[in-house]
């Protein structure tokens, strides 16, 4: 999402808010901002994980079901709760009918503050 975001505004893939989708302009940050916030999420979730499931390499399959399945779990959570700091940035730096606030330009989409 971050370096090819959806091109246009739609309801099947992508960061999908009622704020996002309110013009073009909107949906191509939100999709950056997701995008970035996404791929930096996935580097502090990667390494737990890996180390969490480590010990249980040759475990029974239930107990390695039953941890991946927490680990799927607490990953999901983390995916949705990126939900509050793109909306943030997007009410920083958008009015709500979705023109763009006049102290911040375009180049700005991707910036999570």
């Amino acid at each position: 999402m971050q370096r090819h975001p959806p091109k246009s505004v739609n309801c099947i893939c992508g960061y999908r808010t009622s704020m996002s989708m309110k013009n073009e302009d909107t949906w191509i940050f939100a999709q950056k901002t997701c995008g970035k916030l996404w791929w930096k999420l996935s580097w502090f979730v990667l390494v737990p994980s890996v180390i969490i499931q480590f010990p249980f390499y040759k475990s029974d399959e239930d107990v390695i079901g039953l941890v991946g399945g927490i680990l799927c779990t607490v990953q999901c959570v983390i995916l949705v709760a990126s939900v509050y700091p793109v909306e943030k940035a997007l009410k920083k730096y958008f009015n709500k009918d979705g023109t763009r606030r006049e102290a911040y330009p375009p180049d700005t989409a991707g910036k999570i503050q």
